[in-house]
């Protein structure tokens, strides 16, 4: 690296980048160093992982400050520009045309509950309930 530093033409620095040796380092030489290695990737994973968390915290906090500050100034003119009383707040009480025409295609027999008329050879009593069923055969067979 201090090659690098030192070089002053295009030629210097050329030079020195061949000289440095740019090999990458050998792998663990058994399962053991492995794992001990994939550790160690692991962990510097979680500190790169919560650096960045503490740069995005600050980055959050200001978003948020900025998000409820938009929303107040929204809240406060909306509050300045509608009316004190909005006409679209109240019910209307006429009909409109479509309402109207969807109202008058319905006949009165098909809105509501359905009753059907007890006819006359129904099994029922003089106030309208039901018969209880009794038992098909007076006697139990005998064993």
């Amino acid at each position: 690296m201090a090659l690098i530093a030192g070089a002053v033409t295009t030629a210097d620095l050329l030079a020195a980048e061949s000289a440095e040796d740019l090999t990458p380092s050998p792998g663990p030489d058994n399962f053991w160093y492995g794992i001990v290695a994939g550790w160690n990737s692991l962990v510097d994973t979680g500190r790169d992982a919560l650096v960045a968390l503490g740069r995005a915290v600050l980055w959050l906090g200001t978003l948020t400050v900025g998000a409820q500050l938009g929303y107040v100034i929204v809240r406060i003119v909306r509050r300045h520009t509608l009316p004190a009383n909005p006409c679209w707040r109240h019910a209307s009480y006429m009909t409109t045309a479509a309402a109207l025409a969807r109202l008058s295609d319905r006949r009165p027999s098909i809105i509501g509950i359905r009753r059907c008329s007890v006819t006359s050879g129904s099994p029922s009593t003089s106030s309208g309930r039901p018969v209880g069923s009794g038992p098909n055969n007076k006697t139990s067979p005998g064993r």
